[in-house]
């Protein structure tokens, strides 16, 4: 069980720190997902957070991307 732990700095601010068990986490094998990809999820996640395309369907998110015609703008 993860644990939280506040811990005040030089700043005026107090940072949080996490502290979880180390036995919570399984090491890298051939098996485990490589850490660029689970950092691009992480990222992705974030994004649909954010955005709330996490309740849409990707499905006509696309199509209407593709079928949709975009003016070309320029400037200057």
């Amino acid at each position: 069980e993860a644990q939280v732990q506040m811990g005040t700095g030089n700043a005026s601010l107090e940072e949080g720190i996490l502290v979880v068990e180390p036995g919570r986490f399984r090491r890298a094998s051939g098996k485990t997902t490589p850490r660029q990809y689970l950092s691009c999820a992480l990222d992705i996640r974030s994004f649909q957070r954010l955005t709330r395309l996490n309740r849409c369907d990707i499905n006509l998110v696309k199509k209407e991307l593709t079928e949709t015609k975009v003016p070309i703008s320029q400037s200057g």
